[in-house]
């Protein structure tokens, strides 16, 4: 996965999380083209919610999967964060092959973490358990 461009990696985390949604039996909904702040919307509990999908990378002790909570424009490196315009991050994992789907309200800054092993010392304070929010 390395070898290929962000446009393609993204691509491949859009459909692995719609193949993790449908298998759950989870709607997904698709918009025409790509000029929007989610990717996906999705029906749960016969309400529709925005998703935007992004790719997590593991950290090299393979504890936690960090991935961007905001887009980054190319031009002028202006970053912007998703609040008030997603619902959710749906975050797939290509190091794990596992998909995740995220409550904007868990996620405060620019940049977000799930942990996926415990840490060594038993404090839990301001942890984000990825398990919890696995699909």
């Amino acid at each position: 996965m390395d070898s290929m461009n962000t446009k393609e990696k993204g691509e491949r985390s859009v459909g692995a999380l719609i193949g993790q949604l449908i298998k759950r039996g989870i709607p997904v909904l698709m918009p025409l083209g790509d000029c929007l702040r989610y990717d996906l919307v999705i029906q749960k509990q016969g309400v529709f919610k925005s998703v935007q999908c992004k790719t997590a990378h593991l950290a090299k002790d393979g504890a936690v999967l960090r991935f961007k909570a905001c887009s980054q424009n190319v031009l002028t490196a202006e970053r912007r964060s998703y609040r008030g315009e997603v619902d959710f991050f749906g975050v797939y994992s290509p190091e794990l092959d596992k998909s995740y789907l995220v409550p904007i309200s868990e996620i405060s800054g620019m940049e977000a973490y799930l942990r996926v092993k415990p840490m060594l010392r038993k404090t839990t304070k301001n942890q984000r358990w990825g398990p919890d929010f696995e699909l």
